[in-house]
């Protein structure tokens, strides 16, 4: 019998293949997840931003203004003066949905006197921000 020291050059490649077929396929699902997770992040922070704008517009009793800007931050107004900015963690994208304009009013009642929607890319995935008339409700969902 004769005596085996080690493995052919040729098992040795075929564990090497299986092995980086393997640890690609958890590279692509691990990046699939990290998109979602950053789409995740950045879309919570939105909509946290947009229910503290709106309390501010009620607590101070004035109109503020938030407008969405095409790279992904946006931005906050109360009688023209800039109060709140914030850009993305991750990137973003805005684009007009059927709002007229980029930019949202909450009155200081906290209502929105114009209902529609505003489109988002984040994450390799389209959503859009959904502003519904009266009592200020918007939502995000995915398109």
């Amino acid at each position: 019998m004769r005596n085996c020291r080690g493995a052919a050059l040729l098992e040795v490649m075929a564990a090497l293949v299986i092995t980086a077929a393997a640890a690609g396929i958890g590279i692509l699902s691990a990046e699939k997840v990290m998109h979602v997770n950053q789409a995740e992040v950045n879309l919570r922070v939105l909509l946290d931003d947009l229910h503290m704008l709106q309390l501010e517009a009620m607590r101070t009793h004035k109109h503020m203004v938030v407008q969405f800007h095409g790279n992904g931050s946006y931005s906050a107004y109360i009688e023209n003066e800039l109060v709140f900015s914030r850009d993305p963690a991750y990137p973003m994208s805005f684009r007009p949905g059927t709002l007229s304009g980029a930019s949202v009013v909450f009155r200081s009642n906290g209502n929105i006197p114009q209902f529609g929607t505003m489109k988002i890319s984040t994450g390799g995935r389209e959503y859009e921000l959904v502003f519904q008339i009266g009592r200020g409700r918007f939502y995000i969902r995915e398109s």
